[in-house]
């Protein structure tokens, strides 16, 4: 049965893709631990950008609130300069964090890249067309056997025992090539160089030898013409230990699939598990960048809101401190008009003080203690006068 034989070779081409692929296995997990590094490293090196840009905006604020117009705009020019350098720097990790992401997801999906393996179909090809060639090498020999003997009776039986050599000359052969495989204790396998002999029966029950395979690598083809003749007592048993190696080898077959499907699987789902994990952190990772987009710009309206504030503040300033000037200037000029004023009117009735007391010396009078009263009053009322203007 064709499908036998190849589900038999593709049994015994697993030995040695199974260690490939493990070689294979751990090469990419070895290349997603070192690229996950990568990307916690940058990320850590985001938050720091971030936090060292908001340290930047404080301490701008900071010195913006306490410093005049020519320190503020050295400040400024400052901070503008860094607040650039930071972001230039979070752009360039973000985009290196975006290639380390990209590469973890073709080392997730595709794997480490390697050139020394053949892909399953083209391996499954080869194999099969070896097997084809198995099968047809045993017929051929008993047509030889049979145009030598001149005996066309045992054709079938030959064709089925050749056939049964042949699977196993082929399973030599491919596990050669192959590498090692598992195989039941009944399936002896032996070295490619060496030959594997078919035995045919001929018409007067004695037992023709083989001749090589020459569908097993490395083996040596003599022809059948020049192979002796060896007795075989049982030349039966040979034909029917075959039956019970192949239903191992099938079920062998059968659970190596079903362990397969069920890696397969649990692949499949670790890769979705894997991409919805990297698909929530990239839109996190976009919600966040949005959110400090959003976070600069409010930070820049607010400074430059405080700015504008801050220059009306002064202005209004400057404007209270030329009308509070203006207003004493104004009030002190009343008040010296007002002190010359009240200083005019005291000189005015001192001078009209002295006139009045000449005026009562002339008069003559004798009276001190009635001059000296009439002093006194005028004195009160000249008090009182200058009182009155001052308020």
């Amino acid at each position: 049965d064709p499908d036998l034989y190849l589900q038999s070779a593709s049994f015994i081409s697993n030995g040695s893709t199974e260690l490939a692929e493990d070689c294979d296995g751990e090469k990419t997990k070895a290349a997603i631990d070192h690229i996950s590094t990568k990307i916690n490293r940058t990320r850590d090196q985001i938050r720091g950008e971030q936090t060292a840009r908001d340290d930047n905006v404080d301490e701008y604020l900071k010195l913006a609130s306490n410093a005049d117009k020519v320190q503020l705009t050295r400040i400024k020019a400052v901070f503008e300069k860094k607040n650039q350098k930071s972001a230039q720097n979070i752009s360039q990790l973000q985009k290196k964090l975006e290639s380390y992401n990209k590469k973890l997801r073709e080392l997730e999906m595709h794997g480490v890249p390697g050139h020394h393996h053949r892909q399953p179909r083209e391996m499954l090809r080869d194999m099969g067309q070896g097997l084809k060639s198995v099968m047809s090498k045993p017929r051929e020999f008993a047509h030889l056997i049979r145009n030598k003997f001149g005996s066309a009776d045992n054709i079938n039986s030959m064709s089925r025992s050749g056939e049964t050599e042949g699977e196993e000359g082929g399973e030599r052969g491919e596990r050669g090539h192959h590498g090692s495989a598992t195989l039941p204790g009944n399936c002896s396998l032996g070295s490619t160089h060496s030959a594997t002999g078919l035995k045919f029966q001929s018409d007067d029950g004695s037992e023709c030898s083989s001749v090589t395979s020459e569908s097993v690598p490395g083996a040596t083809t003599t022809s059948p013409h020049s192979m002796p003749l060896h007795p075989n007592p049982n030349p039966h048993t040979h034909t029917h230990s075959h039956p019970h190696g192949y239903e191992v080898l099938l079920g062998e077959v059968r659970r190596n699939n079903q362990e397969i499907e069920r890696l397969k699987a649990k692949m499949e789902a670790f890769k979705q598990a894997v991409h919805k994990e990297v698909t929530f952190l990239s839109h996190a990772l976009t919600e966040e960048r949005f959110r400090s987009e959003r976070l600069e710009e409010q930070v820049n309206d607010l400074t430059e809101l405080h700015q504008n504030e801050v220059e009306n503040l002064k202005s209004t300033i400057t404007d209270m401190e030329e009308k509070v000037q203006y207003q004493s200037e104004e009030r002190l000029r009343d008040i010296h008009e007002v002190l010359e004023s009240c200083q005019t009117k005291i000189s005015k009735m001192e001078h009209q003080q002295a006139q009045h007391q000449q005026y009562l010396t002339l008069e003559g009078l004798d009276n001190s203690s009635a001059r000296a009263l009439v002093v006194k009053c005028i004195n009160v009322l000249l008090t009182l006068l200058q009182v009155i203007l001052l308020l």
